[in-house]
Order: structure tokens, then C-alpha cells, then sequence
């Protein structure tokens, strides 16, 4: 088997997401591997309209990339500590299209992402980023979901105790 060279990982920031950071260790990557951490900026943001006629969809995207920027740094500093190869990118798009893209144009062997494994109407109405790139994705995915998302949300005793059951 060829030892990966390159792993992407995407994150939205939320804790699923960066859950499978805690993956890596069972993968027994090289440490000379090279991290590509990205995270996409979505198009799609509802802004409240500004008094301040200088704001605009440019200015606005750019003060969100440098926040992005630095969050995300913040976060390969934290939680990938055993890489000595990080690199932190924050591209704006479509997410699934930009996790498709760097990951072919950069020669990733590897896209590590976080599924939340909605099902049902949450999954049509929210769709899944996840699952456009394991669609589209012409690089090896794998996909895992974070032992917090292994629970069911609600249990039989968090029900029974809203409806006073005994």
C-alpha cells in the first residue's frame, strides 16, 4: 500500500466536524504526513443591512476570511500538535465543490471529513456536504461520525420525563 503523502480535512468549525480529528490516530499516519486544514466560507451568508455605506459583499467576505484565518490556525495548533506539516486554508464557495476541488488540484491522497448522519426530512431540507463530495469526489473520502453523534439526540428517559411518564 502507497503511505499517504497529503490529507485533507474540512471543517465547519462545529465539534462534529472537528471530531475527526481524533480519527487520525487510528489511521497510523506518517508524521512527516501533510495536513491541508480547510474551511470554506459560504456564499449563501444573510447579512443585516449596514448604516455604513463603505460595507459591502467584498469587505464583509474579507473581514470573515481574516476571522476564518485565525480561528482555524488557533485550531491546528490545538488539535493537530502530532503534524508537523499543517497547512491552513480558507477558500469561499460552495463547501463540497471546494473540498472536490483543492483536493484534486493539490494530489490529496486522502479527504478526512465528519458526517452528522441526519436521515429523513432533516437530510433532504439540509442535504449533506459529505455526501456531494463522496459523490463527486474522484479522491479516496472517508467519512466518520463522532462518538457524539453515535447517541440518539433524546433518549426514552429524557421523553419520558418531559411528558411526565413514570
Amino acid at each position: 500500500m502507497t503511505q499517504l503523502k497529503k490529507i485533507l480535512i474540512p471543517t465547519d468549525f462545529s465539534e462534529y466536524s472537528l471530531g475527526v480529528i481524533n480519527q487520525l490516530s487510528m489511521l497510523d499516519l506518517p508524521k512527516d504526513v501533510k495536513v491541508l486544514f480547510l474551511h470554506v466560507l459560504s456564499e449563501n451568508v444573510l447579512v443585516e443591512p449596514m448604516l455604513d455605506m463603505y460595507l459591502n459583499e467584498d469587505n464583509i467576505a474579507y473581514s470573515r476570511r481574516g476571522e476564518a484565518e485565525q480561528y482555524l490556525k488557533a485550531l491546528a495548533n490545538e488539535r493537530l500538535v502530532n503534524y508537523n506539516r499543517v497547512e491552513c486554508i480558507v477558500r469561499r464557495g460552495d463547501p463540497a465543490a471546494e473540498i472536490v476541488k483543492l483536493a484534486e488540484h493539490d494530489n490529496v491522497g486522502l479527504i478526512l471529513m465528519a458526517t452528522h448522519g441526519r436521515t429523513g426530512i432533516a437530510h433532504i431540507f439540509m442535504g449533506s456536504v459529505a455526501e456531494k463530495v463522496v459523490r463527486t469526489s474522484h479522491v479516496p473520502v472517508l467519512t466518520a461520525k463522532p462518538p457524539e453523534m453515535r447517541q440518539p439526540p433524546i433518549s426514552t428517559e429524557d421523553v419520558r420525563e418531559q411528558l411526565h411518564i413514570k
